[in-house]
């Protein structure tokens, strides 16, 4: 799962989205979201600063759906997760105006 949590604090789903409805991934597979013959493009906007794209490997599925507090979601199945069975990795990425 790819989470972007953005300079006003709120957070997206970016994957799986529409277009990637699977989260699954095979391991050694490299995936690039989004694919060049998706159709679409990410695009940054809004108030300049910092947004953070968090990127979840779980073992097991976890349904996060439309929670409307994502992340309070995304720690809740993170506390669920059996030790070993979670991963992730947050990148920082600069909005400016």
């Amino acid at each position: 799962t790819l989470l972007n949590v953005g300079t006003s604090g709120g957070t997206t789903v970016i994957f799986p989205n529409r277009f990637h409805p699977s989260p699954r991934v095979e391991a050694g597979r490299e995936v690039t979201i989004p694919a060049p013959e998706s159709g679409f493009a990410l695009t940054l906007r809004g108030p300049a600063g910092v947004e953070r794209v968090r990127a979840i490997a779980s073992e097991a599925p976890f349904a996060i759906g439309e929670a409307p507090d994502l992340a309070a979601a995304v720690e809740a199945a993170r506390q669920r997760a059996a030790p070993g069975q979670w991963a992730e990795a947050t990148i920082a990425v600069e909005v400016r105006p």
